[in-house]
């Protein structure tokens, strides 16, 4: 058994001896650093030649960054932007001071972070789980071969720039607890600051920061503990503070959201996020039962080691300054912290929030350095290698199965692009016949915001049953409905309504044609225009 656990650790057979990196070492993490990175760069740039996949949400950052580079500001269609943090809009507008395409610019700005994300994630990993080179090879892998983070990384959003500064703020928080020094609580309170500029959900992080930089004090110097908990505090809070000001200013709210309790059922909630964690980890869905129970089985195994460790070092023995156990605390707080103010957040501020593997995308990079280090922590102090042996043959397995789903997907977005510059939209009759019509012409539509961005148009989102985010009724949605029907009726206006577009805030087709009693004009592979041509 002895044989077979230094086959998992050959590379830095001193796995547990705790001693500091040699020169060579600091080159060799180096250099696979930048080897991993340059791969990772020139992948992303590879499957994405028709640049960066675009959403709705992706049309907002590039019109703001659009509008930033011009010198109009973070507004788009004339209208400022509060719902959406301007910082990925700020780098794209940076990145098109050198590439003018804007997909060309967001395609480029998230292929450097995708290598910035794995050069980082590589030495979170290395530095907390027993500097081990085959170890840091594993979890390099685990991250680039992930069909999630490959498409997440491919459209023009700001996860990926969120996910660079929230493995930058975790890994300088390790630091400063493992050696406290200013310039690193600085760094440390920098980046989530502008992680929280980037996705509001980052504020979700900030109270466990502060309570790991007060408690990281340990020589009983309360004042210090004080000094360097406010510091951090207003570091962190400088750059939402400001946004804020702006936001208010320019359109009267902070984040353009109202707080109305509408509660997602818990279990349902809970479904959900092992549903998102599950895909990170297996390629093909799992029954619900099986799911639960696995997960159930994953937490129990968790908790029994962390017990056993916890009971053979002793609670007070534990050195809590070590990079290991505060990258295995801070990863877990943050976890449950991004969770409950998720769940909070779609309960109250944005209902219309999906629960989907973007979402929950900064969960899974904290979760692996987090699990890398928890398991070698407790295999390490209780002297028992078998466990991270077998934690390792667990990683290739997962590695194996995720490998296929990982090339399939980038193969699709290599041949037909992601989202609205997919040839899926790029080959549309539906959007060819849309642009045959007059100028002019009022074109309501479910996918009012895809005709704009492809067509330069202006039609018009049909009317809405009720607010998603809020989840409110609609009042005057049968009024908005009534005055639709009539002007295409009359002759006035197109209803075009596409048949892979489902939202359900909004009224589907059959609901549409019953009430306006309208006839399909032209029926189309992916939709359908209603209406009447004018004599």
């Amino acid at each position: 058994m002895e044989k077979f656990t230094r086959i998992f650790v050959f590379i830095n057979p001193k796995i547990f001896d705790g001693k500091n990196l040699k020169k060579k070492e600091n080159l060799v993490i180096i250099l696979l650093t930048v080897v991993f990175g340059i791969a990772a760069l020139l992948f992303m740039l590879w499957i994405t030649p028709f640049g960066a996949g675009v959403s709705f949400d992706s049309i907002m950052y590039l019109g703001g960054a659009k509008n930033i580079l011009s010198g109009i500001g973070f507004f788009n269609n004339n209208l400022p932007i509060s719902h959406f943090p301007p910082f990925f809009s700020i780098l794209l507008a940076a990145t098109g001071i050198v590439e003018k395409n804007p997909l060309q610019a967001a395609r480029i700005l998230n292929a450097i972070l995708f290598a910035v994300n794995t050069g980082i994630f590589i030495l979170t990993v290395y530095l907390t789980a027993g500097r081990n080179f085959l170890t840091t090879i594993l979890a390099a892998l685990l991250f680039i071969f992930s069909a999630q983070l490959i498409e997440i990384h491919a459209y023009a959003w700001s996860e990926p720039l969120f996910i660079t500064l929230l493995l930058l703020s975790t890994l300088f928080l390790c630091l400063y607890v493992n050696k406290p020094r200013s310039s690193l609580l600085f760094a440390t309170s920098i980046s989530l600051g502008f992680a929280i500029i980037t996705r509001y959900i980052g504020i979700a992080l900030f109270p466990i920061l502060l309570f790991i930089i007060f408690f990281s004090e340990n020589n009983g110097k309360f004042g210090k503990s004080i000094r360097n908990t406010i510091t951090c505090f207003l570091l962190t809070s400088l750059p939402l503070s400001i946004l804020f000001v702006r936001n208010l200013m320019v359109s009267g709210s902070t984040t353009d959201r109202s707080f109305v309790i509408h509660p997602v059922p818990i279990f349902t909630y809970f479904t959900e996020i092992m549903n998102g964690i599950f895909n990170f980890f297996v390629p093909n869905p799992l029954p619900l039962i099986g799911e639960i129970a696995i997960f159930g089985l994953i937490v129990a195994i968790l908790v029994f080691i962390i017990t056993r460790y916890v009971k053979e070092i002793g609670w007070q023995l534990i050195n809590w300054r070590s990079l290991s156990v505060i990258m295995a605390t801070s990863s877990i707080l943050f976890t449950l912290s991004y969770i409950i103010f998720l769940y909070i957040s779609i309960s109250s501020f944005d209902g219309s929030t999906p629960v989907n593997i973007r979402i929950l995308s900064p969960i899974f990079v904290l979760l692996i350095p987090g699990i890398f280090t928890t398991i070698w922590t407790v295999s390490a102090n209780i002297k028992k290698p078998i466990l991270w042996s077998l934690f390792l043959v667990i990683v290739i397995i997962t590695l194996i199965l995720n490998m296929p789903s990982a090339i399939t997907e980038a193969t699709d977005i290599k041949e037909n692009g992601l989202g609205y510059t997919s040839q899926q939209w790029n080959n549309s009759e539906t959007l060819d016949y849309i642009k045959s019509l007059p100028e002019g012409i009022k074109i309501y539509s479910n996918g009012a915001e895809v005709i704009n961005y492809l067509t330069d148009g202006q039609s018009i989102l049909i009317p809405r049953k009720n607010n998603a985010m809020t989840m409110e009724n609609n009042s005057l949605y049968d009024k908005q409905v009534d005055a639709m029907c009539k002007e295409i009726n009359n002759k006035t206006a197109f209803l075009v309504y596409f048949d892979h577009i489902i939202r359900g805030n909004l009224p589907n087709q059959q609901e549409i044609e019953l009430r306006c009693k309208l006839p399909i004009l032209k029926d189309f592979g992916d939709g359908e225009v209603m209406g009447f041509l004018s004599r």
